[in-house]
């Protein structure tokens, strides 16, 4: 076979997996949410005068093309492979596996949204309560303080990040947690921790709060295999887990309020519907909700107690009733703070700001 033949078939071939794919592309429906990634994909941009001239309508149509691109799954899976097996890269998309666990880096360390995140709560602090008000707050390290350092990946600096907190809230009482955690404490395939591992973070918090958790919690395991979220941000399969939450005769007698469009609506500490759903940890307190309301009328005390607090905080905010008569919970990446005065009222409650390392270094969500 000569060279201009060569050259021919070489066109031919070329062609056809060009023209394969341009029509997959055109052929493949339009995905709304990527369900493994837990996401919404990017829509295509509209053209406009000010876009184009500026090139961010490329940018966007590059975001869009990616996310809308034929067999997108089975790419995505071939390239976790190839990252992990053939080139042997440490991490793929910022995703690694070290001990049994796969967590994302978090790195660099950003003290602009530290900054952020203390001024915040700073001003809410300020403007919403007094004297009458003991305030506490606890940072939760994430995965990677237990995992990342361990394993030679990168992560962002931890003891600058709680010395910078410590500093700039002064007027806060800090309750430690970093001490008490340990790496099996989280899921496996998760960011989040365990909640029937948080029995030591309660008492730690009763003793600095000065309250009781007297009532044993009894252990029950959802029937689901889950997933934690970098599963499918990883294309990869990894062993499923179980869910294991804690309950009691306190909790299961609690008035649980969440905040709707039109007032409050009851239902359940734990969100069984959610469960089976597209994240299971929303089974904690039906996950992402702006305020909550836990009240335990058979509560020996009249304390009550405000909870600012991210994800994290919805398995551990359960495991407080018995010691408060009423809880609000707080998710500022939901509500706006300047109108909280319009739901909560200075009694003179307990304040307790809690929060994860991977939002303080990423406080943008926070309003």
């Amino acid at each position: 076979m000569n060279e201009k033949t060569k050259n021919i078939y070489l066109v031919i071939l070329c062609s056809i997996a060009f023209f394969t794919i341009v029509g997959g592309n055109l052929l493949t429906p339009f995905k709304e949410y990527s369900d493994s990634e837990r996401r919404y994909l990017a829509k295509f941009p509209k053209p406009e005068m000010n876009t184009i001239i500026s090139t961010s309508w490329m940018s966007d149509f590059e975001k869009y093309s990616q996310d809308q691109f034929f067999q997108r799954e089975k790419f995505r899976i071939i390239k976790a492979y190839v990252a992990y097996n053939v080139f042997l890269n440490l991490d793929n998309n910022g995703l690694y596996q070290a001990d049994g666990y796969l967590s994302k880096l978090e790195y660099p360390s950003n003290e602009f949204m530290w900054k952020r995140a203390v001024d915040l709560f700073n001003r809410i602090s300020n403007d919403m309560f007094d004297e009458t008000n003991k305030i506490y707050y606890s940072i939760i390290p994430d995965k990677n303080y237990y995992l990342a350092k361990n394993n030679g990946y990168l992560s962002l600096d931890y003891d600058k990040c709680f010395n910078f907190i410590k500093e700039n809230l002064s007027s806060m009482q800090e309750i430690k947690l970093a001490d008490l955690l340990l790496l099996e404490d989280f899921y496996f395939t998760d960011t989040h921790w365990k909640q029937q591992n948080l029995e030591k973070i309660i008492q730690r918090l009763a003793e600095h709060m000065d309250f009781e958790i007297t009532t044993p919690f009894i252990q029950k395991i959802i029937d689901i295999d889950f997933y934690g979220v970098y599963v499918g941000q990883s294309a990869l399969k990894f062993p499923t887990e179980k869910i294991t939450y804690l309950t009691n005769e306190i909790l299961q007698n609690s008035v649980v309020s969440y905040l709707a469009n039109n007032g409050y609506i009851q239902k359940g500490i734990y969100d069984f519907d959610k469960a089976y759903g597209k994240d299971p940890y929303e089974f904690f307190l039906s996950g992402n909700q702006a305020i909550i309301t836990i009240e335990n009328n058979n509560c020996n005390s009249d304390k009550e107690l405000i909870v600012f607090r991210d994800s994290f905080g919805s398995s551990l905010c359960p495991l407080l009733t018995e010691g408060y008569k009423k809880i609000t919970i707080v998710d500022i990446r939901y509500i706006n703070s300047a109108i909280l005065k319009e739901y909560i009222t200075n009694n003179g409650q307990d304040v307790l700001f809690i929060y994860s390392t991977l939002l303080i270094n990423n406080s943008s969500s926070l309003k």
